[in-house]
């Protein structure tokens, strides 16, 4: 036979033998696929927890409960392991009705009541933030978070909770009841912050005229010093820096959509920039930043003496206003030292001329008695 047809009969057999195990190959791999979708289909799901559909039944014959019902049944075993004081399994309950349902609001905070009690404060107040983002208007969630940052130190946030407990306390069956513990908890935390002012290093300030001048301990100003003259700076730097253009963090700051990106921004700034960052703010730019309350008793302070610096004293007089009516901002004057609480109340009399407007800004700072 001639050798090249012979080769040419090889080449097909090899070509029909590699086709047909390919064939068999596609057919068992369909058969697999066929067995998996099979096996899919099997209940194979039984360790699961997941709530049976209302339309299954079981064994028995007895319809199978639903999501909520789970849920339902859970809270209360949390709630009874709560009551006998076995608060690891009320956790662990209530972890069951969050699984099943992340948006029981009540799961987080009962289970955030359950941290507390094993003094797990940074979990409990997580927890309770969870349920105040499910629910503003739940009131034990305030109070609970409230004692969870206490405990942390976090005195001035814990105050501000409280406060809003207080307005949603208004107006409830238990309105008298309620208040008197919200009451209770306040004195007790403003004892607190007051014993820690009263720790904290002093920063003596003067005020004169329309300037304030802060003057720091001496370790800290020979240390300021110290910084200074090891970078001294040529004369040609000098001017450099006088001229450096701050414009484009101006415009920035005028943006900022949330209280820490601005006070980041602004105390990075000189004085000179800080007085022309208000001349260019709207007044009602601080509402929208201290949405949830203001925290930080130096940028009150800061914010107000630079108000007094303004060219137009009717802009420093609205900062204030809205300062003045920004949630808990008493409880942030309470921060501030004996001087310092000295230097804004002559800043707002210096200010508001009419006596109506200025007794009630300083009522809104809790500056009405005896400084």
């Amino acid at each position: 036979m001639n050798p090249l047809i012979e080769s040419q009969i090889n080449l097909r057999r090899t070509a029909e033998e590699q086709s047909k195990v390919l064939n068999e190959l596609c057919e068992w791999e369909q058969k697999m696929l066929d067995k998996e979708d099979n096996r899919l289909d099997e209940p194979i799901m039984q360790e699961c927890i997941l709530p049976v559909p209302v339309d299954r039944v079981d064994s028995h014959g007895e319809q199978a409960l639903n999501a909520e019902q789970v849920v339902e049944q859970e809270r209360i075993k949390g709630n009874n392991f709560f009551k006998l004081k076995k608060y690891d399994e009320a956790i662990k309950s209530y972890s069951r009705c969050i699984q099943l349902d992340p948006c029981c609001m009540v799961a987080y905070s009962n289970r955030a009541m359950a941290f507390l009690k094993l003094k797990q404060w940074k979990k409990a107040a997580t927890d309770a933030t969870s349920a105040i983002v499910l629910d503003p208007t739940h009131l034990k969630s305030y109070q609970r978070r409230a004692l969870a940052r206490s405990s942390l130190g976090m005195i001035r946030s814990a105050l501000l909770d409280l406060n809003q407990a207080k307005i949603l306390a208004t107006n409830t069956p238990d309105e008298d009841v309620v208040m008197a513990v919200i009451e209770k908890d306040c004195e007790k935390l403003s004892r607190m912050l007051l014993k820690a002012i009263e720790k904290a290093p002093l920063k003596k300030i003067d005020f004169v005229g329309d300037k304030v001048d802060e003057q720091l301990p001496p370790s800290i100003e020979s240390q300021k010093k110290k910084q200074f003259t090891s970078l001294e700076a040529s004369p040609c730097e000098k001017k450099q820096v006088q001229v450096l253009d701050r414009s484009g963090d101006i415009d920035a700051i005028l943006q900022s959509r949330s209280w820490l990106d601005f006070e980041q921004l602004w105390k990075s700034f000189s004085q000179n920039d800080k007085v022309i960052c208000l001349e260019r703010v709207q007044p009602k730019f601080f509402s929208k930043i201290y949405k949830y309350g203001m925290e930080n008793s130096d940028m009150l302070f800061d914010i107000t003496s630079m108000c007094v610096l303004l060219a137009d004293p009717l802009k420093g007089v609205g900062i204030l206003k809205v300062l003045g009516n920004i949630q808990g901002i008493d409880m942030v004057v309470l921060m501030m030292s004996k001087d310092e609480k000295k230097v804004l109340k002559k800043q707002v009399e210096s200010l508001f001329t009419k006596e109506s407007q200025r007794h009630k800004i300083l009522q809104q700072f809790g500056l009405t008695g005896k400084v």
